[in-house]
């Protein structure tokens, strides 16, 4: 069974007795994967011993060898390694030998992980990306890399040779009955390099590819490779944005299965209920659950819907909740006018594919933003007319994508853009027809590949925002927060080993209800490398994980915060923040007395809330006021003890007549204090 890709690679690990048993991050299944629990303990690989199941070895937080002798019940670290461990593999024909590590060492332990030695000294530094050892020898072990091909040992570590030169191999299998029988899958997306699957007959002299039935494209990367133990002449792999394919005669031929779901590149939270997901997949387009993730079903693309796209962005028109809007970065545009049930290709002039975000403007429903990351081109576009025609708004920054375009929840004229070529952030203030860029303190310099992947804006302090960057060029990645309005930078990031450069900061995002609370995501551009959902509630002096495995896209369920979605190269995971219920950072909100936040939605059309916190008792008065300053609606005026507040507001002034569309503001006065803040009506 193949549950997810990347099974052989070791992301998720099943019970050689007990085949119903899977393990995979810190989660436990004993269903196949039907259902799953949470560990106390877990890592980013595991190895269990074939002939007593229930001692399982895992790699965990970069370095530690971690030990369950109780089938993943409880977890105790028995070894730290000196460099990178994200790989580790047990040998079947003596249990006490293992090999783990990554980059840039293997090392070997002959006692069951009490010590480790180096065994790669020889090979100088490599990028290890899998570890295949031979069911009859502990002695005989591949190791797939990610830039030198695989290497091979004979004598259990002692001398290394070359067998195979193809760069970016994420996975090795070895034939468990005939042992000269070895496979290997290659392919990078982030290089474009097309993925084949390598087949050895005589235990790696010579190799040939296997590619029959596998899509015909420039665009196939493949990123495991599983035999079946009861039938070696069935075998699978996993393809980055195919699923999975399945041959029964030995790799000459091969056909695609119903496993098609992942990875899931980006994810989105509606905000009209409860467990209501959209998720953007390689091979399936959007796929959506309206009951927490138990049922998906495809949102219809046709005759647009393509297997060799991924969509990265779902979004809705805050004024008119019928009209949608998603990106394909391989597939383009597309525009819904009826909640999603059909779709329409946008065409512009340069970005037919490789469109990476959109955004529409909060005050006006005819003004769309769009982000090229293509190849070629690599914008930002306006449109004024929902789409007819589009104007390059940053001819002065060429080349320049962009991934994420998002605006200022107080003053919409102020929009913030993630960018690519080392350009950082990009940010307009005169509501996106002007764009300056903004790098002091991120990483890397302009030219270099480091990209700002996504960008958050704190709502009650819009002055305050949170970046993510994935690495590229030889420059590192990095979770880096701005208190000035994204001008500069620092980073926050110094708990969660980024100095690595092989992993990335993929997405940000901050929890609705404890605003102190930021969550990061990190992403490993090599096959089981560290990545997981982390929090912090310091500013990045601690981080606490919340999830190991690569994580691209958060969302927060905003009727339940302590509910995370993320998507994963498995598919759709939900992470409970479990500490969330119990922080209490009011003490940390309010330097006079009270916060208040920002209104939402923001803009609005009929019906808007106002959340207020107060540290003590105080008598209390909100105001709407026109752009003139006057006074058109008193929310509250009255006296209230200390807590947490809201009130609704339909748009209309005091005398009950609907205002017109605009601009406003609303004040909080309380005590010797006032704040306030800007919201806008759309008719």
């Amino acid at each position: 069974m193949l549950a997810y890709p990347g099974t052989a690679g070791g992301q998720i690990a099943i019970d050689p007795q007990r085949p119903g048993i899977l393990f995979r991050s810190i989660w436990k299944s004993t269903d196949e994967g039907r259902s799953w629990r949470q560990m106390d303990g877990g890592g980013t690989q595991f190895a269990i011993n074939p002939i007593d199941p229930d001692v399982v070895f895992c790699t965990s937080n970069v370095s530690n060898i971690k030990l369950s002798r109780d089938g993943g019940g409880s977890w105790a670290t028995v070894y730290t390694l000196p460099t990178n461990a994200t790989l580790i593999s047990i040998s079947v024909a003596d249990t006490s030998v293992l090999y783990a590590g990554g980059s840039p060492v293997i090392y070997k332990s002959t006692n069951s992980g009490a010590s480790w030695t180096n065994t790669t000294s020889s090979l100088g530094g490599i990028i290890a990306t899998s570890i295949a050892i031979q069911n009859s020898s502990a002695d005989v072990v591949y190791i797939g890399t990610f830039d030198q091909g695989i290497f091979k040992t004979t004598d259990g570590g002692l001398t290394w040779r070359n067998m195979l030169s193809a760069p970016n191999v994420y996975d090795v299998a070895i034939d468990p009955v005939d042992s000269s029988n070895v496979y290997a899958v290659t392919g990078d997306y982030l290089y474009y390099a097309v993925g084949h699957v390598f087949k050895s007959t005589d235990a790696g002299e010579s190799w040939h590819t296997m590619d029959v039935g596998l899509p015909d494209s420039l665009n196939r990367y493949l990123s495991a490779v599983c035999i079946n133990p009861q039938s070696p002449e069935e075998v699978y792999v996993g393809t980055y944005g195919w699923g999975a394919y399945r041959s029964t005669n030995g790799g000459a031929t091969w056909q695609q299965t119903n496993l098609a779901t992942g990875p899931v590149m980006s994810i989105w939270s509606s905000p009209d209920s409860v467990g209501h997901i959209y998720a953007g997949t390689n091979d399936l387009g959007i796929m959506v659950t309206r009951d927490g993730g138990a049922n998906w079903a495809p949102l219809d693309f046709r005759p647009y819907r393509t297997v060799e796209g991924y969509f990265r962005q779902y979004l809705v028109d805050p004024a008119d909740r019928g009209v949608a809007y998603a990106v394909g970065l391989t597939v383009g545009l597309f525009r819904s006018v009826d909640a999603g049930s059909t779709w329409v290709l946008v065409r512009g002039s340069d970005f037919d594919t490789y469109v990476s975000a959109v955004a529409v403007h909060p005050l006006s429903s005819d003004t769309l933003f769009v982000g090229h990351a293509g190849p070629f081109g690599r914008r930002l576009y306006r449109s004024s007319d929902r789409g007819v025609s589009w104007t390059d708004v940053t001819p002065n920054l060429y080349p320049v994508g962009i991934f994420q375009i998002v605006f200022d929840p107080s003053n919409p004229m102020v929009v913030y853009a993630g960018a690519t070529d080392g350009k950082g952030i990009l940010k307009s203030t005169d509501g996106g027809r002007g764009w300056s860029s903004y790098r002091t303190g991120l990483s890397g310099t302009e030219g270099l590949a480091s990209d700002v992947f996504c960008v958050a804006v704190r709502n009650e302090l819009p002055s305050i925002l949170y970046a993510a960057q994935r690495t590229g060029g030889g420059v590192t990645g990095s979770v880096s927060k701005s208190i000035d309005g994204g001008e500069t930078w620092t980073r926050i990031d110094s708990m969660l080993g980024l100095s690595n450069p092989l992993i990335n900061g993929r997405y940000v995002a901050i929890s609705p209800t404890s605003r102190q609370r930021i969550y990061a995501s990190l992403y490993s551009d090599v096959q089981g490398g560290k990545g997981g959902l982390f929090v912090t509630s310091d500013e990045g002096a601690t981080w606490r994980t919340l999830y190991e495995g690569a994580v691209d896209p958060i969302a927060i369920d905003p009727f339940d915060p302590s509910t995370v979605y993320i998507g994963t190269p498995f598919g759709i995971v939900k992470a409970i923040d479990t500490v969330l219920a119990g922080i209490d950072t009011r003490n940390e909100r309010f330097p006079t007395g009270f916060v208040l936040y920002q209104n939402y939605p923001n803009p609005f059309n009929s019906m808007t809330r106002l959340e207020y916190d107060l540290k003590q008792s105080m008598h209390v008065r909100i105001l709407i006021y026109d752009l003139l300053g006057r006074v058109v609606k008193s929310l509250i005026d009255a006296d209230q003890s200390a807590g947490e507040y809201e009130v609704m507001w339909d748009g209309r002034n005091d005398a009950g007549a609907m205002l017109s569309s605009g601009l406003y503001f609303y004040t909080l006065k309380g005590g010797p204090g006032k704040e306030t803040r800007i919201l806008g009506i759309l008719r």
